[in-house]
């Protein structure tokens, strides 16, 4: 059974998220903030049925895993988006901390995390262009303001609420567990970076951010951005 728990973790689908864990292996004397997609649930193109779903076998086994993984030398404190599987994701990620030792505390949800302020109207946008293109539409300012925020001052937001409460003076690490669009939007809004289906956050997959002196790092697929200012 423990074989089969762990093949699992071996599947293509969480590469990023091994990538991850590996990368926080080597910076494991400062505090990271860590950002993730949602573990594993269905594929389907109905964007109602989409908002009520919830993981899947695998996916909450898979985030176990993940939580079993981390660096037993770190302090884990995990926010999360208010949808359930987010909430999920965040309680077997604890799951597996606990698992193996690591100090771990679920601290809530932080509505950011969620996603930007919208009027019900952008839902036809979203549809119409697809995740990417709504994202990279949204970048340029095709949106008016009284459909959604832009992306700038949600980005912005995000990130005051999220790695400007990080203690520099620790090695802890908080992990954020929120959506794809969500991600990739804050990536394109902070990094300039567009959207495509070439650089989608799969699930577990994100991106990890750490402070240098009066930079900070940003950690995404084997590759190091800098973020000269604090946004």
């Amino acid at each position: 059974m423990v074989l089969e728990y762990e093949k699992i973790w071996r599947e293509k689908w969480l590469e990023d998220a091994r990538g991850l864990l590996q990368w926080i292996e080597k910076r494991n004397k400062v505090p990271i903030s860590l950002f993730i997609r949602h573990s594993h649930r269905k594929h389907s193109d109905d964007q109602e049925e989409l908002l009520n779903m919830r993981l899947t076998p695998r996916g909450h086994q898979a985030a176990v895993l993940f939580g079993t993984k981390i660096p037993k030398n770190k302090s884990v404190s995990i926010y999360h988006s208010e949808h359930p599987r987010c909430v999920e994701t965040a309680e077997r990620i604890r799951e597996g901390c606990i698992r193996s030792n690591i100090s771990c505390s679920i601290e809530g949800p932080i509505r950011e995390l969620l996603g930007p302020m919208v009027h019900s109207s952008i839902g036809h946008e979203l549809v119409e262009y697809g995740i990417d293109g709504f994202i990279n539409r949204w970048a340029r300012g095709e949106f008016p303001k009284t459909q959604i925020e832009p992306i700038r001052s949600y980005s912005t937001r995000l990130w005051e609420n999220t790695v400007g409460l990080q203690d520099t003076r620790s090695h802890e690490m908080h992990i954020h567990v929120s959506h794809d669009l969500v991600l990739m939007s804050v990536r394109c809004g902070i990094l300039s970076i567009e959207a495509s289906q070439s650089n989608w956050i799969p699930f577990l997959g994100g991106f990890g951010v750490y402070q240098v002196s009066d930079q900070f790092k940003w950690y995404e697929k084997g590759k190091e951005y800098s973020v000269v200012e604090k946004h």
